[in-house]
């Protein structure tokens, strides 16, 4: 069977393997995911800012984006700055991921294993488009 998989699906596949690779997920310096004063923390400490006012507002949910007859990705943003995707083939679960967000304005950054994916959204009614390096997807309300 063949998965077809978006640029987005493509890029955070190649930050988790090469994240794993690193083992970026345990006791790090400040600056890779964030940190402490002493120079080490988690992933869990990221001290991002949970979603306000606004569009960011109207980016909470789950939104799904279909590529063809049972190939679709769901994804869901929470409001307190996580969220998670993922992929189903033929309605079967293939893979899914989770991390942390930030926005400002129509500005995204996603962090997953503590690495960032940098983008655009907008969002109209139903329809929200993200804008990442080298791709664009359309996904709608669910």
């Amino acid at each position: 069977m063949k998965v077809t998989f978006t640029i987005l699906s493509r890029l955070v596949l190649v930050i988790l393997i090469f994240s794993g690779c690193a083992n970026w997920g345990g006791n790090n310096p400040v600056g890779i995911t964030g940190g402490s004063d002493q120079g080490y923390g988690e992933a869990k400490d990221l001290d991002l800012p949970s979603v306000g006012s606004g569009s960011e507002a109207s980016l909470i949910g789950s939104w799904r984006h279909e590529y063809s007859s049972g190939e679709y990705e769901i994804i869901t943003f929470n409001q307190n700055g996580k969220f998670s995707m993922s992929y189903y083939d033929d309605g079967f679960l293939q893979f899914s991921f989770s991390g942390n967000y930030s926005t400002s304005g129509t500005s995204i950054t996603l962090f997953v294993e503590g690495q960032p994916l940098s983008g655009n959204y907008s969002i109209q009614g139903d329809e929200l488009t993200l804008y990442l390096p080298g791709d664009s997807q359309t996904y709608y309300r669910i």
